[in-house]
């Protein structure tokens, strides 16, 4: 055992137990992260668009009839990932600020996502309205308004979410609009 002055190995002896612990030890549950996530995510979100199910009918006849039909598949989000290896959303967010291959693999995935949720919703998969919902709300995609008047006075108007914005107004006028 090191003296009390390296302050290197400490031994604290609680009646039937001893308990060793060293400076530079972090105290608390150990990650559950693995390198593997980095794949295990992008695959996760690369699922199929659609799957094919079958509808079984009796014709008047007797005759058995299995009708294919399509329907998308299930929109992977990262709740459901997160649920799927045991974890919580702010587990995998703390992930990852601390091992950038994992936060790459987590764009890469949100990329998917997005990607997932336009080609089913340009192919009339999805309830319009909840399509747009879920893109506005899950992904980048903002709902942008254009407003134009009868005068010479042009005016954009683009809704964004508070995480977009720096808290400041930005306002862009043209010199005619000035007077």
């Amino acid at each position: 055992m090191a003296d009390s002055t390296t302050n290197a190995l400490e031994v604290i002896k609680d009646d039937s137990k001893a308990i060793v612990a060293t400076q530079n030890h972090k105290v608390g549950r150990p990650t559950d992260y693995r390198p593997e996530y980095c794949e295990d995510i992008i695959k996760f979100f690369s699922r199929p668009l659609t799957k094919t199910v079958y509808k079984t009918y009796t014709t008047k006849a007797g005759t058995v009839i299995k009708e294919p039909i399509e329907k998308p598949n299930e929109l992977p989000t990262i709740e459901e990932y997160c649920s799927s290896i045991g974890i919580v959303v702010s587990t995998l967010h703390e992930w990852r600020k601390h091992h950038p291959e994992f936060s790459k693999a987590y764009t890469h995935a949100k990329q998917l996502e997005k990607d997932f949720l336009v080609k089913n919703g340009l192919c009339d998969r999805y309830n319009a309205r909840f399509a747009q919902f879920v893109a506005i709300n899950c992904t980048d995609m903002v709902d942008k308004i254009e407003v134009s008047g009868s005068g010479a006075t042009n005016i954009a108007i683009q809704i964004v979410r508070p995480e977009q914005v720096n808290m400041g107004i930005k306002v862009e006028l043209d010199d005619d609009d000035i007077r």
